[in-house]
């Protein structure tokens, strides 16, 4: 994950682009989305938002104009900016359009978590991506991580409410962990890490640089670098950036617990980070996002490297899924997408609405999808 707002975040020329994954996850139920939406269109649609979400907020059970919910109202009226708010780069979202992205997530939330509101988008869907129950948990799961990741870009630091969000997610994963009667009920990281990896950024952005914190970093990474997992070639990429955001954050978090045991883990961590970014100075934005972060103490990473190194160096972002991968759907397990050349994903024989890469994954899923599993 990365925290740090890009040129274009921070208000400059250019247009956001668009992260096809999750577009791709949206569209896992099937549907069509509409194209990537300009600026242009979501500003022409964010006084329309600010209007109908300030009457909302008034007279919260009123029924819009048409007697529906008006949160359903807004959706329909608004799919740009709402599509807008699903797929936009997050560091790419410009200061001035921020408050009507974390609006529209919002409400997102909302229509995902009210009994009366979900029939309603399982009827008409989101923005054209079909809705089922299963989808609809996956549209909040990702809207709240949005927001968790909004809230933590550079320029914002809102950390106490992503905190808040978060929680609230873990509390729902450890309830749907004992219902699926998940192996990991007592190793909940292991369940759903990117989650987990969310937490560690908002502990230690938060300035909770403890032995908790240290504890969970330390567990990620450990998750990370076990070569021996049998999804290890599927969570490759995965595994990469937790190694990195976690070995950043040992860094810090160790620096600031006492004994030598963890003086000898920090210069470590630091050594390990500082090497792989030295030669690399066009990736300094997105090491700025973790390292230089007005709020916290010094970093080491950031001493060790210094701040020439920081400055004047070539712009770059980070890398960015912009183009659909080919093929339709994702793996309903781990989200994983087909590319050119590669096997077709493999369809539920019964329902014919999911797919999967792999038989191990359509097993792994099956206590999950089995509740809404229906013959075609």
């Amino acid at each position: 994950m990365y925290y740090h707002a890009t040129s274009i975040g921070q208000g400059g020329p250019g247009e956001p682009e668009e992260d096809a994954r999750y577009r791709s996850l949206l569209l896992m139920r099937g549907g069509t989305l509409p194209p990537f939406p300009t600026l242009a269109v979501v500003r022409e649609q964010i006084p329309i938002l600010k209007q109908l979400f300030d009457e909302y907020q008034a007279k919260q059970h009123m029924p819009g104009p048409d007697g529906l919910p008006q949160p359903f109202v807004m959706l329909t009226k608004l799919q740009s900016l709402f599509l807008f708010s699903m797929v936009a780069v997050t560091n790419d979202i410009p200061k001035d359009v921020l408050d009507a992205v974390m609006a529209a997530l919002k409400i997102t939330v909302l229509l995902t978590e009210y009994d009366d509101l979900k029939p309603l988008l399982k009827m008409s869907g989101f923005c054209g991506a079909l809705m089922d129950d299963v989808a609809i948990q996956r549209l909040g799961t990702i809207a709240k991580s949005r927001k968790v990741a909004i809230y933590l870009r550079d320029d914002a630091s809102f950390t106490a409410e992503a905190l808040h969000v978060l929680l609230q997610m873990i509390e729902q994963h450890k309830k749907d962990m004992i219902s699926r009667r998940s192996p990991f009920v007592n190793a909940p990281w292991r369940d759903d890490v990117s989650l987990y990896a969310q937490l560690a950024d908002v502990q230690v952005f938060d300035n909770k640089l403890n032995e908790d914190t240290q504890f969970l970093l330390e567990q990620l990474l450990a998750w990370a670098q076990n070569r021996n997992a049998l999804d290890f070639e599927r969570t490759k990429e995965l595994r990469k950036d937790v190694v990195l955001s976690a070995r950043i954050h040992l860094s810090l978090v160790c620096s600031q617990l006492e004994g030598p045991e963890n003086a000898a883990k920090a210069k470590q961590h630091t050594k390990w980070v500082v090497d792989q970014f030295r030669p690399r100075r066009f990736m300094r934005d997105s090491l700025a996002g973790y390292v230089l972060r007005g709020d916290l103490p010094e970093h080491p990473v950031a001493v060790a490297l210094g701040p020439e190194w920081f400055a004047n160096a070539p712009s770059w972002r980070p890398p960015v899924h912009t183009a659909m991968p080919s093929g339709a759907g994702a793996c309903e397990h781990c989200g994983k997408t087909t590319q050119k050349g590669e096997s077709k994903l493999l369809k539920c024989a019964r329902c014919q609405g999911v797919v999967y890469c792999s038989k191990d994954c359509q097993k792994a899923a099956w206590k999950q999808h089995k509740p809404t599993c229906k013959a075609a």
